[in-house]
């Protein structure tokens, strides 16, 4: 399912990747979160969660790539990647005023 709000326009978006990792011997199935700047994050996965697992690991990528502007960034859309391997979220920075 893709969602976009069409109502938030910004000159400032980030798009973070999210993916599946499974389980090792040594470490528990987690969530990756990667974007073309910024180093990846993987986050253990909450079985209790589902698909918030994803927006988990990519509101944590944010806390560790982009502390500066965080608390101004907006989701405005997320959905599935076209190969299907996780989900993309599109995140706007909001305009000050």
């Amino acid at each position: 399912m893709n969602v976009v709000n069409k109502e938030m326009s910004s000159d400032y978006m980030i798009i973070i990747y999210t993916r599946f990792v499974s389980g090792s011997n040594t470490k528990g199935s987690r969530i990756a979160a990667f974007a073309p700047h910024g180093r990846k994050v993987e986050v253990n996965k909450n079985h209790a969660l589902s698909s918030e697992n994803h927006l988990a690991a990519a509101q944590e990528w944010i806390k560790k790539n982009a502390q500066r502007i965080a608390p101004r960034l907006t989701l405005i859309g997320h959905g599935d990647t076209p190969t299907g391997s996780g989900y993309a979220f599109v995140f706007a920075l909001k305009q000050e005023i």
